[in-house]
């Protein structure tokens, strides 16, 4: 963004691909033992939530111990931090596509990512702009990733004001 050198673009395309087909691969065919028990066959939006499997995270809130955090993850529904990352991944993907002239790719891509934004919403938005779970770190993360909807912005960095406040 900074110089116009696409070079290192070019040369990490194919494994961006990878992780990003992956990713989409894992979020279509597992899902958390939550939602099975919400329902026994997936919800359409589902097919966009990356829920299986342990992934990086914030899992280290305000007030927690290390130890409170690792146990409280061991149990947790990962997709809402994996779902956003998928989500801005394939985002990112779309225009590394686009910059390169894969414009296949690059619809293809942004077509994912505007699935999996509608899935992380579906799943963890409330009407009230309130997200799950309700903590710092969902709010920074939806808020940065654009996946709040503009008339939820204010509201959503409210509720951010307001966990701050409190922590």
């Amino acid at each position: 963004r900074m110089t116009g050198d696409t070079r290192v673009l070019a040369e990490q395309y194919d494994s961006a691909r990878r992780w990003v087909d992956y990713a989409a691969g894992a979020a279509a065919t597992r899902r958390h033992h939550t939602r099975g028990a919400r329902s026994p066959d997936p919800l359409p939006h589902e097919r966009y939530v990356w829920d299986r499997d342990w992934h990086y995270g914030e899992w280290l809130e305000g007030g927690e111990t290390v130890d409170q955090a690792i146990a409280k993850a061991l149990d947790a529904d990962p997709g809402p931090v994996a779902t956003a990352y998928l989500h801005r991944s394939a985002r990112e993907l779309a225009e590394i596509a686009r910059i390169l002239g894969h414009d296949d790719d690059g619809r293809s891509y942004a077509e994912l990512a505007a699935h999996t934004a509608d899935a992380w919403r579906i799943e963890f938005l409330a009407d009230d702009g309130t997200t799950t779970p309700d903590t710092q770190a969902t709010y920074a993360r939806a808020l940065a990733f654009d996946l709040i909807p503009p008339d939820l912005r204010s509201a959503a960095a409210d509720h951010l004001v307001q966990r701050i406040r409190e922590a």
